[in-house]
């Protein structure tokens, strides 16, 4: 099977703020959404998110996702 296993991750940031996802800029639509899609590997996966502010402030959120087939 060649399907990949991914995750959507979304959410909402404060207006002029950059955000990654574990360590890639991620796209700010115009109304401060984002969906990111995330690939997978077995096992856990480590998901880290950082909100920048214009004043370098971060808001950091860290999720595990475990993938089993």
């Amino acid at each position: 099977s060649g399907e990949k296993a991914e995750v959507t991750v979304s959410g909402q940031v404060e207006e002029n703020n950059t955000l990654t996802i574990n360590g890639r800029l991620v796209m700010i639509k115009d109304d401060n959404s984002f969906n990111y899609l995330l690939p997978l590997n077995q096992g856990d996966n480590q998901i880290e998110i950082i909100a920048t502010d214009l004043a370098q402030n971060q808001t950091k959120v860290e999720r595990k996702v475990t993938y089993t087939q």
